[in-house]
């Protein structure tokens, strides 16, 4: 497959640079590295839209002045790019996620093998980051877990670790899948169940926990159908949110019939905990 390299300029004032990454992830560009004031980012040639790229900088603010160039890159090995620029990623002294040509590090409980490659999901972004926090002060032992938009399978994997009964993992892009099965054996974790596609790919299963790392508006669309998902006290942990967009969140969620029970912040961004009350989703879904 052939890529496009885009070089974004950020001037000295600009917003975190996470706002852009979730913007371009979103609409199918990956890869992501910072250098400096500098963010780089790959584009399949197939899915090349220039007009699409000017709204989506618009949509992140400083469209006058953040300032881009693009090169092909035929025929790139993308697994040496990886292992070249990947470091391991250390979360509260806890949760270590490496990947396969790093040492393992046995000071931490939870020491987790991602080879990204080009999927969203490596700890890099502060969502994951979030979403990890908030994984580590719930009990998943015994659970039933569902994992919605899970990229590399890191959460879904960090959830075997944590002793869920059963985990469903599942995302819409097909190269996601094929990465996260190929971590999912690496750390070979037994009681992970891989599907492509949305929230309709759960079926009519029932969780007890249900995470979704996903954008703002997915989320929004999706509320009850997290109710639908879930038991009665069951929780739902959501990133993928700004902090603008909070009380959105928060809103939509009480409306489906969820309390809000905690809240991670990092920079920009939040990731919530949220309790399913009632019965409420149920009687609407």
């Amino acid at each position: 497959m052939i890529f496009i390299e885009y070089t974004f300029s950020l001037p000295g004032d600009a917003a975190d640079p996470d706002i852009l990454i979730a913007f371009l992830n979103a609409n199918g560009y990956e890869g992501f590295q910072e250098a400096g004031n500098q963010l780089i980012a790959y584009l399949p040639q197939s899915k090349k839209d220039e007009s699409l790229l000017e709204e989506l900088m618009e949509q992140a603010g400083n469209v006058n002045r953040i300032k881009y160039s693009s090169r092909v890159l035929p025929d790139i090995n993308w697994n040496a790019k990886w292992e070249h620029d990947f470091q391991p990623i250390e979360i509260d002294d806890v949760v270590r996620i490496s990947a396969s040509f790093h040492e393992k590090d046995e000071a931490f409980e939870y020491d987790i093998l991602i080879d990204p490659k080009m999927s969203f999901g490596t700890g890099h972004h502060a969502t994951t980051r979030l979403m990890i926090r908030a994984m580590k002060e719930l009990s998943l032992a015994g659970k039933k877990v569902a994992d919605l938009g899970c990229g590399t399978a890191v959460l879904s994997i960090l959830a075997s670790r944590m002793q869920a009964a059963e985990i469903v993992a599942v995302d819409i892009d097909q190269w996601a899948v094929r990465n996260a099965q190929d971590n999912i054996e690496q750390n070979k974790c037994r009681n992970i169940v891989l599907k492509q596609g949305d929230a309709e790919a759960l079926g009519n299963t029932v969780f007890d926990i249900l995470l979704a790392n996903i954008n703002r508006n997915v989320l929004l669309e999706s509320m009850f159908r997290f109710g639908k998902h879930l038991t009665p006290g069951g929780n739902l942990v959501l990133s993928g949110i700004m902090l603008q967009d909070r009380e959105k969140i928060v809103v939509a969620a009480e409306s489906a019939g969820f309390e809000n029970t905690d809240q991670y912040r990092e920079n920009d961004w939040c990731a919530l905990v949220f309790r399913r009350t009632n019965d409420q989703c149920a009687a609407v879904c």
